[in-house]
C-alpha cells in the first residue's frame, strides 16, 4: 500500500488555539473519514489564569431526621500556583496564602443554614487571577492546586466535613474538553452528603 500526504505549515499567534482536520483518500476514489485532532492553546509569555469556582452540586443527602436533608453553613474554594523549571522542581510559590487552605477563591458561611437535596445547586461564579512566568521557569511543569470545603451543620451530634484538592499541571489546567469549554469537577464526600465541585480554569488572551 501506499500513503502520501501533503503538509503545511500555519503560524498561530500566543493566545491563540488551533484544530486540524484530516482526510484519508483512497486510490480507488474513495474518501476516508475526517478525523478531528484535539485542540490546543499555544500559551502566551507569563500567562494569566483565570480561575473560577462555578457550583456546588448535592448529589447526595442522608442526613438524621426522616427527610435526610443535609443543613450545609459553608462552603469554600481556594488555590495555590507554583513556577517550576522542571518535574523535579518542587516549585516557587506564586500566590500569598491568606488561609491554611491556599488564597481564597469563595468562601460562604452563615449563623444559620441553607437545607440540600439533590440535584440542589450553589451558584457561586466568583474568580480570581494568577499570573505565572514562564520566561524564568517552564510552563509546562507549571503546578495549580484547587482545594475546596463543605461543612453540615448537626445541633445534635457531630458537624459533618469535607476537604478534597486536585492538581493540575501546565496544560492540564484549562478546563477544555474536546475543544470545549468543561469545567474541572470533584467531589466533597462524608457519610451524609457528596457534593460535586466545578471549577473553570481559563488563560486570559492579551
Amino acid at each position: 500500500s501506499t500513503i502520501s500526504a501533503t503538509s503545511s505549515t500555519l503560524t498561530i499567534a500566543e493566545g491563540g488555539t488551533w484544530h486540524v482536520r484530516v482526510q484519508a483518500v483512497s486510490p480507488y476514489g474513495s474518501s476516508g473519514v475526517w478525523s478531528d485532532s484535539d485542540s490546543a492553546f499555544v500559551v502566551p509569555a507569563n500567562p494569566t489564569v483565570l480561575v473560577t469556582a462555578i457550583r456546588f452540586v448535592c448529589e447526595m443527602a442522608d442526613d438524621e431526621g426522616t427527610d435526610n436533608t443535609v443543613d450545609i453553613d459553608r462552603f469554600g474554594v481556594w488555590f495555590n500556583a507554583w513556577n517550576r523549571l522542571d518535574a523535579d522542581d518542587p516549585g516557587t510559590q506564586i500566590n500569598t496564602p491568606d488561609s491554611g487552605n491556599g488564597t481564597t477563591v469563595y468562601w460562604f458561611a452563615t449563623p444559620g443554614e441553607e437545607p440540600f437535596d439533590p440535584p440542589r445547586a450553589w451558584e457561586v461564579n466568583q474568580s480570581v487571577q494568577v499570573a505565572f512566568d514562564s520566561e524564568s521557569y517552564d510552563f509546562n511543569f507549571a503546578k495549580l492546586q484547587l482545594t475546596a470545603y463543605t461543612r453540615d451543620y448537626d445541633t445534635t451530634s457531630s458537624d459533618e466535613e469535607a476537604t478534597a484538592s486536585i492538581e493540575l499541571v501546565g496544560s492540564d489546567m484549562w478546563s477544555w474538553a474536546a475543544g470545549q469549554a468543561s469545567p474541572h469537577t470533584f467531589l466533597l464526600t462524608s457519610a451524609d452528603f457528596r457534593f460535586r465541585v466545578e471549577i473553570s480554569v481559563q488563560p486570559i488572551v492579551p
